[in-house]
């Protein structure tokens, strides 16, 4: 094909493509249509079940207090898996701090003809301005220092490490956003591809680290100043604010499914306690009157 794909054949090749995803339409919105009508009122009734039983679950939580034992069980399932992150995290960090060590050396050399040499393909012109606004440098430190402090802190702590934790990297996302979007290249390119790898963090990060609520003002914040630092960009686009509104609602509505799984969980746990002390009550009345 010519440089611009704009052959016959490949001319060709693209009316085939597109007739056939026709042809598939035609096929799927039929289909679509006939099990929608079966879908339709049965997800208005689960998602008017699962309304009430979180509206149940967060009036329990307030009516109740600190003496609530699935409060207590659910902070115990969030101690427990920052415990285990916290583990887990040790061979992330050593794999992840020995790749930034092993990139960033050559610019520890101060002539910047002299950094050239030691760069291969001079990828274009790195120096260590790039490497703190464009890299994943600040956010990665962050997280290391958050839980290296989580593994050598006490377990009464631990949660409260993962709210200043994430808290702080909040802060270096919204550092990172800023200094990629702000770069020299005249595109959206570098902005583009660092925030593709954030989400995926921010997601995981919000996962583990817990406390919905928490998380639920840090993702509005963050978002709105991605957004404002996107509107002082000459590339910005309007996409960008649908894409940034749908990031913000994945990590919001992530956070709060893990959440409410965890209060199910508890709950079904404490209520299976509570139903063999009833039993075991009952069995040791039964013997005591026979």
């Amino acid at each position: 094909g010519t440089n611009h794909g704009d052959s016959a054949m490949e001319l060709r090749c693209f009316q085939l493509l597109y007739g056939l995803a026709g042809l598939m339409l035609l096929v799927y919105l039929p289909l679509f249509l006939f099990h929608a009508c079966k879908w339709f009122p049965h997800g208005i009734k689960r998602a008017g079940r699962l309304l009430s039983e979180a509206r149940r679950m967060l009036r329990g939580r307030a009516l109740n207090g600190s003496d609530d034992p699935i409060r207590h069980l659910v902070k115990d399932f969030r101690t427990a898996r920052l415990n285990r992150s916290s583990r887990m995290f040790l061979s992330i960090g050593t794999i992840g701090l020995a790749s930034l060590l092993w990139r960033f050396f050559p610019l520890l050399v101060p002539p910047a003809e002299s950094r050239e040499d030691c760069l291969p393909n001079a990828w274009f012109h790195f120096n260590p301005g790039k490497a703190i606004y464009d890299t994943e440098l600040v956010p990665f430190l962050v997280m290391c220092i958050g839980f290296l402090a989580m593994y050598f802190a006490p377990r009464r702590y631990i949660t409260m490490l993962a709210d200043v934790l994430n808290i702080c990297l909040s802060v270096s996302w919204v550092f990172h956003y800023f200094g990629s979007a702000n770069t020299l290249q005249p595109d959206n390119g570098p902005y583009l591809f660092s925030s593709s790898w954030v989400l995926a963090v921010r997601i995981a990060v919000a996962l583990v680290l817990g406390n919905a609520k928490l998380t639920t003002v840090l993702a509005v914040l963050v978002s709105s100043a991605e957004q404002l630092i996107l509107l002082s960009s000459v590339w910005y686009e309007e996409y960008l604010t649908n894409r940034n509104a749908l990031m913000c609602a994945m990590i919001v509505g992530m956070s709060w499914a893990a959440e409410f799984a965890a209060w199910h969980e508890a709950s079904a746990r404490v209520e299976v306690q509570s139903s063999k002390q009833t039993q075991a009550l009952l069995s040791n009345l039964l013997s005591g009157l026979c």
